[in-house]
């Protein structure tokens, strides 16, 4: 079984799926997981399981890709979805895996950062593609500027069916701009990234980003990826927090009650 990536000139890409996945050596740890089967397991099962056809899906830290093709696969051409990205090495990559895989799907791309309001920010990068965000964790990255949009300003208060979040600590802020899409959602599912590093850097944590999403009326659940199942929120977020370990993260599964 071949678990590298194959590489075309200082391209990699990997079949996955029944997808063509593009990427650059800041994407290649991603693209090898995928490769190998390792990638959110569980959370990849669950985001294809709840997106159907004809939904509109909103893919908010997109990459290059991978659960934007996911959805527009299972959304159909009579769905919709927004994939919101705005490191420049990843977007490239997402637009030409779009075009490459799900040529005739109702895919908007949108090259932006996802925030609480729109504007010029700082977008510090990572030298892997996927750990890079809006706040500086380090103090010593390369940073560039991006425009900032919420999800009220682009769906004008549009509903979404399923949103997938996974935006380095920025998700407090991603809320705060999608509240009036929330409210004309009947029943969205969410998915969202829990990373207390990246929240604390932020200037959130954990336990704030719980709390606004039981605001918002949903049941929040992790996605337990070792034992491959969901379970209830324990003290474990906030222990790890505390321990400020760098590695730690989860996904959660947001339902409205």
């Amino acid at each position: 079984m071949r678990f590298l990536p194959h590489l075309t000139r200082d391209y990699l890409w990997v079949t996955v799926d029944g997808f063509r996945l593009f990427g650059s050596v800041a994407h290649q740890k991603i693209l090898n997981q995928l490769l190998k089967g390792s990638y959110e397991r569980v959370t990849r099962q669950l985001f294809r399981e709840a997106v159907g056809p004809g939904m509109h899906v909103l893919d908010i830290g997109a990459h290059v890709g991978y659960y934007t093709l996911v959805a527009a696969r299972e959304a159909g051409t009579q769905g919709r979805v927004h994939a919101f990205e705005c490191d420049p090495r990843s977007y490239r990559f997402l637009c030409h895996n779009v075009k490459i895989n799900v040529p005739r799907a109702n895919v908007v791309t949108v090259p932006r950062a996802v925030a609480g309001r729109p504007g010029t920010r700082a977008f510090f990068l990572h030298g892997e593609a996927g750990g890079s965000s809006l706040w500086s964790r380090r103090g010593d990255e390369t940073s560039i500027e991006v425009e900032a949009t919420t999800v009220d300003d682009v769906l004008g208060g549009e509903a979404a069916h399923v949103i997938k979040m996974d935006i380095e600590g920025a998700e407090l802020g991603a809320l705060e701009g999608m509240e009036r899409t929330l409210a004309s959602s009947p029943s969205p599912v969410l998915f969202v990234e829990c990373n207390p590093r990246a929240l604390a850097a932020a200037g959130g944590s954990s336990r704030a980003l719980l709390e606004r999403l039981a605001a918002l009326g949903f049941r929040v659940q992790i996605i337990d990826e070792s034992r491959r199942a969901l379970r209830p929120v324990n003290d474990e977020l906030f222990v790890v927090e505390l321990q400020e370990n760098r590695k730690y993260y989860v996904n959660l599964y947001c339902v409205k009650e």
